[in-house]
């Protein structure tokens, strides 16, 4: 026998037994590592950083959050997610936006939303609201429609990018109306608000948590609600609903996914950690204070929503004819 044969054995022989510890090593092992594909201080940011938080506990390891809010309505930040190690060390923070508008909005898509990520969990949830700025004529929606039918040109309505919760609201508003509106996309929420505030453009439909400043001092009004029914925090403002717009719902909603061949004992494992997170009272309360309603979910109803949206959102970007690109 060749002495290199010998040598080959040996070396195999001798690697094995840590090969096999370290695929025994249990998950996770070291800090976890979640993108977002936006600007730090949002509500999405703020949200999942206290739900980390929590995790954190219960996985016993730290999680790290990355900011990365360049890119083509987060396709940049997502196609990295989706090329990482599905190894459950390396995860997305998915967006109504990301992973069900940019299916109909972005041409040539880098990614799918379905085939290349396996959710993790739903996280939260939280409706838009119609502000205008505080000097705007417009006291209602009604008023509001008049004022874009009047005005030459039409109005301006902004959104912290395309595919978000505020440009998809504005273009049903559009469509739904039939009157002049035109998006103009910014980098973020806090930039649109200043924007708003300052009165270079005519409508924005943000959160209630962002724009509070603003309307306690009365550089923001409030004209409507995009949820089912009237929140706690504003009774005094109407839903779309009750100002003439039945069915006119836009939600957002935030999850965790993972790449597409993730295990399913590491999925499962996450899965259990924010969910267990999610349940206790004091994140709850700490979210609902922040406008956010918690949710937690199993990866299979997370799914579901995703390809729900997907085809939801879908019809309001065909009807409305908007692009990204």
């Amino acid at each position: 026998m060749r002495p290199s044969y010998l040598a080959f054995c040996f070396a195999v022989a001798v690697s094995a037994p840590s090969l096999v510890l370290a695929q025994a090593q249990p998950f996770p092992s070291k800090a976890i590592t979640i993108i977002v594909p936006a600007q730090p201080g949002g509500p999405a940011d703020l949200g999942l950083r206290a739900i980390t938080e929590k995790a954190t506990e219960d996985l016993k390891v730290p999680f790290i959050i990355q900011n990365r809010s360049s890119g083509g309505g987060g396709a940049v930040a997502a196609v990295t997610v989706k090329q990482a190690a599905p190894d459950g060390y390396t995860l997305f923070q998915g967006t109504a936006s990301t992973h069900a508008a940019n299916k109909s909005l972005i041409r040539d898509l880098p990614y799918d939303p379905v085939a290349d990520f396996r959710p993790v969990s739903l996280l939260y949830t939280f409706y838009t609201i119609l502000t205008v700025p505080g000097k705007s004529p417009a006291r209602s929606v009604a008023d509001l429609v008049a004022l874009a039918r009047k005005k030459p040109g039409g109005l301006f309505f902004l959104s912290s990018g395309y595919g978000t919760a505020a440009h998809l609201a504005g273009e049903m508003l559009k469509t739904a109306t039939g009157a002049p509106m035109v998006h103009v996309p910014l980098k973020g929420m806090p930039q649109a608000l200043n924007e708003l505030v300052g009165e270079r453009a005519d409508f924005f439909f943000t959160s209630h948590i962002a724009a509070g400043p603003f309307l306690r001092d009365g550089r923001l009004r409030v004209l409507a609600i995009t949820s089912p029914r009237r929140a706690k925090d504003l009774p005094e403002v109407p839903t779309m609903a009750e100002a003439g717009y039945p069915g006119f719902l836009m939600d957002t909603w935030f999850g965790v996914l993972a790449p597409a061949k993730t295990p399913d004992a590491v999925v499962r494992r996450l899965n259990q950690a924010f969910t267990r997170a999610l349940a206790k009272p004091d994140l709850m309360a700490a979210l609902e204070a922040q406008g956010l309603t918690p949710v937690g979910s199993s990866p299979e109803d997370y799914g579901a929503v995703i390809v729900r949206d997907v085809a939801r959102f879908g019809k309001v970007i065909r009807e409305s004819g908007a692009r990204a690109d």
